[in-house]
């Protein structure tokens, strides 16, 4: 049975400087989360503000391959990199709730940190993804000019 701890972020499975050194390196996954955000909590502390969902969630650190190592951890608190929270709080904020299931990690950039976050989707709601809605349309659309143009 996982640990239940009140905060998951990268901390759980990395230090700051052990996580920041690898991903100065070369692009690596650091960790896999999934879960159902029910809401958003929002603060600031010393580090400037923050957004977390909250919820009931799942965690595990992957190794370069991006397989599970180690001991999964549950949380009921959620802390993710921009990247990976823009793409789950937009849609609690509009729908209540999001079911999820990210893979999270660093790549080398030209940045003062030297580093930046990327995250990858598990699962995706292709019903719901306005994106490929969009996609959709725009394809049914360019067939129809292409049927107009045969006739």
């Amino acid at each position: 049975m996982p640990e239940i701890v009140k905060k998951l972020s990268r901390a759980n499975f990395y230090t700051g400087p052990e996580a920041a050194k690898l991903m100065r390196e070369k692009s690596i996954p650091l960790y896999t989360v999934f879960g159902i955000a029910y809401t958003l909590k929002h603060g600031d502390s010393d580090n400037g503000p923050w957004t977390a969902a909250v919820g009931t969630f799942e965690a595990q650190k992957v190794n370069e391959k991006g397989e599970p190592e180690g001991e999964p951890v549950r949380g009921t608190q959620l802390f993710l990199p921009d990247v990976a929270m823009n793409m789950i709080a937009p849609i609690v904020a509009n729908k209540g709730s999001c079911q999820f299931a990210v893979q999270v990690g660093g790549k080398p950039n030209d940045t003062q940190m030297g580093y930046e976050y990327w995250a990858k989707e598990l699962i995706e709601d292709k019903a719901n993804n306005p994106l490929d809605l969009m996609r959709k349309q725009l394809t049914a659309g360019n067939s129809k000019k292409e049927d107009a143009k045969k006739k």
